[in-house]
């Protein structure tokens, strides 16, 4: 489902993947083992689609010309997540990711924290190779925000807000600046900025609510999404908030018009609010 909602940037997101894994390798020979296993947990790559899709919808023409860029843009967007998801593993002491081993389950704490670190690293280089003051400032802001959501999700006394406010900052921040930063790339004004980071910041805090239904079924459930689930009201009411945000997402896309890609970004929205259903 979700490859043929993407299909639009089939080629881009593929040479993305390559960029990702060769800078997974930097290093000496030892922690190559650890690289592969990095490079192997290919997940959704929703945020990068977001902008690669935003990108192409607002190119009129000049999507080719530019193409290299944007895929090392959409890779440094993507390898920040990564990053934050490593650190995150250690902080929560996860056994499991994406249904295997979590890095620093399988190498150490230690290991898992250092590639975070490197990887953040490598995402800095692509974004200061092809972007301007804008660019990194939009992405520094966001992985601020990413972190800042981290460190709300460690409050003893959450309630329905802050939990919200938690999914915006952890997860929405992410989303809003790849739909925010395909537009000042393609230099298309402060309106559809408006529009794409609003797309974002909704669809992200509907992802993560549903990655928090998910991961609070079954048999390996997780106490931090458990907790999350319930605080916004039990499972039905979580999946009901993860399809009003859907909604507005689709909805801050009203005024940009039609074209195949940002058909795509529409039907992404309806995927993400339906995962696990």
């Amino acid at each position: 489902m979700l490859d043929t909602i993407t299909r639009p940037v089939a080629g881009e997101m593929a040479t993305m993947d390559r960029l990702i894994e060769r800078g997974s390798r930097r290093g000496p020979a030892h922690v190559w083992p650890i690289c592969a296993h990095v490079a192997g947990l290919s997940g959704k790559r929703i945020r990068p689609a977001i902008f690669l899709l935003a990108s192409k919808a607002l190119s009129n023409g000049s999507y080719s010309e530019r193409r290299e860029a944007l895929v090392s843009i959409a890779a440094s967007i993507e390898l920040i997540h990564t990053a934050s998801l490593l650190h995150d593993d250690v902080i929560d002491e996860a056994s499991a990711r994406r249904g295997g081993p979590s890095a620093n389950a399988r190498f150490g704490n230690r290991a898992s924290v250092l590639m975070g670190d490197l990887l953040w690293c490598e995402a800095s280089d692509l974004a200061i190779a092809v972007g301007g003051r804008r660019l990194i400032e939009e992405l520094t802001k966001a992985a601020r925000a990413t972190t800042m959501g981290e460190m709300m999700e460690t409050m003893p006394d959450m309630d329905r807000g802050s939990c919200i406010s938690m999914m915006e900052g952890k997860t929405g921040s992410l989303f809003s600046a790849s739909g925010r930063l395909a537009a000042i790339v393609g230099e298309a004004g402060e309106e559809a900025e408006a529009w794409l980071a609003e797309y974002g910041r909704c669809l992200g805090i509907s992802f993560q609510l549903t990655d928090d239904i998910i991961d609070s079924s079954g048999s390996d459930i997780d106490p931090v999404s458990a907790r999350n689930v319930e605080l916004v009201g039990g499972r039905p009411a979580a999946r009901r908030l993860a399809r009003e945000h859907s909604d507005m997402a689709r909805e801050a896309l009203a005024g940009m018009g039609q074209c195949p890609e940002l058909r795509s970004l529409v039907e992404l929205a309806s995927y993400v609010a339906d995962r696990g259903a």
